[in-house]
């Protein structure tokens, strides 16, 4: 599996912090409540089995989960995205995303930015 299709773990937390909470086939959860610092990545409902329904966990959405949360537009602007020098940067008019070597890392900000502007 390319790990470029998932979120990292750092930009999934990004997504729950910002009160993002997506549905996802696959999620981040922490090997154990002792070491919650090494984060499992596995299907929903391999964790569903392994672990008890009040266990934390991520959801890791894949560039498709993002993606369809993103309009077609914004303020007049369509979506774009393009990759310069290995990097995805995608955006509405003047925003565009941080470069990130992970393309649903890149969407996932500007989902971010998007949700933070409607507020």
């Amino acid at each position: 599996m390319n790990k470029k299709n998932h979120a990292s773990i750092e930009a999934s937390e990004k997504l729950v912090k910002a009160g993002i909470m997506l549905k996802t086939d696959y999620v981040w959860y922490p090997e154990s409540t002792i070491y919650n610092d090494v984060w499992i990545f596995s299907t929903y409902n391999q964790f569903k089995d392994e672990c008890s329904e009040n266990d934390p966990y991520i959801p890791a959405p894949c560039f498709t989960e993002v993606w369809r949360e993103l309009p077609e537009q914004c303020d007049g602007e369509y979506l774009k995205m393009f990759e310069d020098q290995g990097k995805t940067f995608c955006g509405y008019g003047e925003y565009t995303s941080i470069g990130h070597i992970n393309p649903t890392n890149a969407l996932i900000e500007l989902l971010i930015w998007l949700k933070g502007k409607e507020k």
